[in-house]
């Protein structure tokens, strides 16, 4: 990660702080979906965490790039997977 942006710098520490890694993690995810509504429908790039912040809200990508800024913060190894579909067997074709 570039550059970490400092809202979430300081959320990190906290979560870093008060909590063991993987409970970090959890509660990382959990202000994620308290805090940036699912919107497929965004316009923004994945990447701009700015405007992910300010509009509160984007798609998995969006929620994604928070997560990894938050981990990075925190010093937790994550790396991101793009293209999965949960819904098909094989994880990438699906009839829906």
């Amino acid at each position: 990660v570039k550059s970490i942006h400092p809202d979430l710098e300081k959320l990190a520490a906290k979560f870093k702080k008060d909590l063991p890694p993987a409970e970090a993690v959890q509660a990382m995810c959990k202000w994620i979906v308290e805090n940036i509504k699912y919107d497929a429908s965004v316009t923004f790039p994945w990447t701009d965490v700015d405007s992910i912040l300010t509009k509160k809200c984007g798609h998995c990508g969006h929620q994604a790039s928070v997560l990894l800024q938050l981990t990075a913060s925190a010093g937790i190894p994550m790396r991101t997977v793009f293209g999965m579909n949960l819904y098909a067997p094989d994880g990438r074709t699906s009839d829906l």
